[in-house]
């Protein structure tokens, strides 16, 4: 009998469209490094007396799939990761270029109606107001930003808009305008929700041809995803839980998709507030977790017939040079703060990149220790509190995550 090589090993992706039930196949090959789910027998033991001095064969149980997974963070495929955290995104088009004169703003990405190129992004001080006007097009209503938070802002008639973030207190002293906020014509921006909606769920198989198995799983929901910034090897970690699993003979799908590798790279990740009052960011990791919970039904099938999602929580960890300052004095004095963290990649003229933009996070206090006889840093831990929803988008070229 052949041994089975990992180095062989081919995992597919695909959404479905109900629970636990196989889509038409139409499958993306997912990179990884480590995929470690499994099937729990979850066998009865048997503790009948039986006149012997051996226990008796165990009887069988409801088995239970799950598990964690690690793989390189890769800008296109992490769009179906996404998709199973956070739920289906809307996909418009991307920004490529940012507010110079009216400061206090930022400008996440445009609805997919948008004109493509340069529009015009402008603010009246006397009303606290901003409007947008697409390239070719008119401004559209005056939107009061005067007490900041997230915006949408739409052309003369509605539509062709743009999402943005306002500071308050960094909002110009007067008028302002800027008339080259770029929108592309051929990047996307995959806008990801903020809801307690129940979580997609997947098939994903682990494919082993060299010995002809091919381990199905079904009803497939993803717990918890995380990532380290700053670290020169970019990868994620992941948890996820399932309906069932179960060896087939045939794979899922003969000629899935594959997608061309993009990998983030961590000199172009950042962790900031936006401007520099954070201070100097050395590291730093985020992780986003649905608290998920599985539940086996009445319903004569095997493992779970139901799978919740709890809290939603988005924080991490940041390390700060100890400068007395900065994040550290905020996570003392319990100030909220944004935290705007990003993941990304060239690509040619382009950037490919993830983005989770949190304007209300707190960070909790941890004096460093004063050891050694170099520099002190601020290990701290943050989390995304109840007040503006953070915008979480993603842009690449994938025209959508279906």
């Amino acid at each position: 009998m052949a041994q089975a090589r990992g180095a062989l090993v081919r995992l597919l992706f695909q959404n479905e469209a109900t629970f636990r039930t196989a889509p038409s196949p139409a499958a993306v090959v997912m990179p990884f490094t480590n995929w470690d789910v499994k099937r729990t027998p979850n066998r009865q033991q048997n503790a009948t007396i039986n006149q012997s001095p051996l226990r008796n064969k165990s009887d069988p149980g409801d088995p239970v799939v799950g598990g964690s997974f690690e793989s390189v963070l890769e800008l296109r495929t992490i769009g179906y990761w996404l998709k199973l955290l956070f739920g289906a995104p809307v996909t418009g088009k991307a920004v490529t270029s940012q507010p110079v004169n009216v400061t206090g703003v930022t400008v996440h990405h445009a609805s997919a109606d948008c004109t493509a190129g340069a529009g015009t992004l402008a603010y009246t001080s006397s009303g606290t107001t901003l409007t947008w006007a697409p390239q070719g097009g008119a401004a559209g209503t005056p939107v009061n930003v005067g007490a900041g938070g997230n915006f949408t802002l739409e052309a003369d008639g509605g539509g062709e808009s743009i999402r943005i973030t306002v500071v308050a207190g960094a909002l110009p002293v007067g008028n302002a305008s800027d008339t080259t906020i770029n929108v592309s014509s051929t990047l996307k921006a995959h806008a990801f929700p903020i809801n307690t909606a129940p979580r997609p769920s997947a098939l994903i198989e682990a494919q082993h041809s060299d010995i002809t198995k091919y381990y199905r799983t079904l009803g497939l929901k993803l717990g918890e995803l995380g990532w380290d910034v700053l670290a020169n090897d970019q990868n994620i970690r992941g948890s996820v839980m399932a309906a069932v699993e179960t060896p087939e003979a045939a794979p899922f799908d003969g000629s899935p998709t594959a997608l061309q590798p993009v990998r983030a790279c961590s000199g172009k990740g950042r962790i900031y507030d936006g401007s520099t009052g954070l201070g100097t960011i050395v590291g730093g990791s985020i992780s986003v977790n649905n608290n998920l919970t599985g539940y086996p039904c009445a319903d004569g099938l095997e493992g779970y017939g139901f799978i919740d999602n709890g809290e939603l929580a988005i924080g991490g960890s940041i390390r700060t040079v100890f400068e007395g300052d900065g994040a550290y004095q905020k996570a003392r004095e319990g100030t909220s703060t944004r935290i705007r963290v990003e993941s990304a990649a060239p690509v040619g003229a382009d950037t490919f990149k993830l983005v989770v933009d949190a304007p209300t996070a707190e960070l909790t206090e941890n004096m460093p220790p004063k050891t050694g006889m170099s520099g002190l840093f601020a290990d701290l831990n943050w989390a995304v509190h109840r007040g503006t929803d953070p915008e979480i988008y993603l842009v690449n070229d994938v025209a959508a995550y279906a």
